[in-house]
């Protein structure tokens, strides 16, 4: 089944566009190939089952807890609530710990549906990468859940670099590595700023999908893509037709 006009926007400069051309894919990770929220709650049934213990309760009750507080107060001071609302010492050390359980527990996260089976299809024609930002810890316990050493042919993490988005540092550094300019590259992203400002900086194709936590936010008016799809997969039929 074809992708009809309303899932697959033209904006800009789609009358020059040929998917020919096109040598490198660059990939934005969270809420682009997978939910984020996934790894964020992954992340709190392993401090729920920790803290449960500690505090001989349940593990549900701790990880209910934790989901109200981050839906009615956000990331923060999560677990300073949590250690205190289960009458535990949150202790700077014992934050710490909890962080780092949280940033590098087993992730128990999966794709948005079909996406693993078009990387394998798109790897054997395009050069495939991903740059994500965020924490490394964090970032690189993503990628090693979902398996995408084994599935793109390079990952920048823009914290590494010390070049958090917008800035087209990482995305740049992809262009470096494989050695093709920038009108021979696509970068897909969730977020109308962090990755399709970074590409049209750069001269790349952008193409904007509408998934996760920014869905429904605006295009910015000085970071207009050169495609809009729904969801990521949208693409296949447009370079396998």
């Amino acid at each position: 089944m074809r992708i009809s006009d309303k899932n697959f926007q033209h904006f800009e400069n789609q009358e020059s566009f040929d998917f020919n051309n096109i040598k490198a894919i660059i990939f934005d990770l969270d809420d682009t190939l997978f939910e984020e929220k996934d790894f964020v709650l992954s992340g709190f049934n392993a401090v729920a089952i920790d803290i449960a213990k500690t505090a001989n309760t349940e593990k549900e009750i701790v990880f209910n807890f934790l989901l109200r507080e981050f839906y009615q107060k956000g990331r923060g001071k999560i677990f300073n609530a949590t250690l205190q609302h289960f009458s535990l010492n949150d202790r700077p050390d014992e934050i710490t710990r909890l962080v780092q359980l949280y940033r590098n527990h087993t992730a128990n996260i999966n794709f948005y549906p079909k996406v693993k089976s078009l990387l394998k299809r798109l790897r054997k024609q395009f050069r495939l990468a991903i740059v994500t930002d965020g924490a490394t810890e964090i970032q690189t316990n993503k990628v090693r859940a979902l398996g995408l050493q084994e599935l793109v042919d390079y990952v920048v993490y823009c914290w590494e670099i010390e070049a958090p988005k917008p800035d087209p540092k990482g995305y740049e550094m992809v262009l470096d590595y494989f050695n093709l300019p920038a009108e021979q590259a696509m970068i897909i992203g969730d977020h109308s700023l962090n990755d399709i400002s970074a590409g049209n900086k750069l001269g790349t194709w952008t193409t904007r999908v509408h998934t996760g936590r920014f869905s429904n936010l605006p295009h910015v008016e000085t970071a207009i893509p050169n495609f809009d799809i729904g969801i990521v997969t949208d693409i296949e039929e447009y370079f396998f037709r």
